[in-house]
């Protein structure tokens, strides 16, 4: 399974695993393939991160495990990254907490193209 065959399935899997798991500390969760056998998930939360949370999002990153293909390997790592901070984008989101500075940059692309 190649790169564009495997990222929109990582992809469904991740957001069906984050269902319930959204806390109003994460800010983000992306998914990458790095290359075709490894998947790359990262979550950036705001603040402290709450063990309750903490615990959930292990979970989602647990059951994405348990059903991504056998023959690929998955890297996850949770990282504290409090707003106003910009999120590093490797891949795609799978989950974006809406933000201020997000609704000010979407308004200005807007009004430069």
């Amino acid at each position: 399974m190649n790169e564009l065959q495997l990222l929109p399935i990582v992809l469904i899997y991740l957001q069906k695993a984050l269902l319930g798991a959204v806390t109003k500390e994460l800010r983000a969760v992306t998914a990458n393939i790095e290359d075709e056998t490894t998947v790359q998930v990262s979550f950036f939360c705001d603040g402290d991160i709450p063990t309750e949370s903490l615990f959930s999002w292990e979970n989602v990153i647990e059951k994405l495990n348990s059903w991504i293909p056998p023959n690929c390997a998955l890297k996850a790592h949770i990282e504290r990254l409090d707003y106003p901070q910009k999120i590093p984008v490797s891949g795609r989101y799978a989950y974006l907490r809406k933000e201020q500075n997000l609704i000010q940059e979407d308004s200005i692309a807007k009004t430069q193209n």
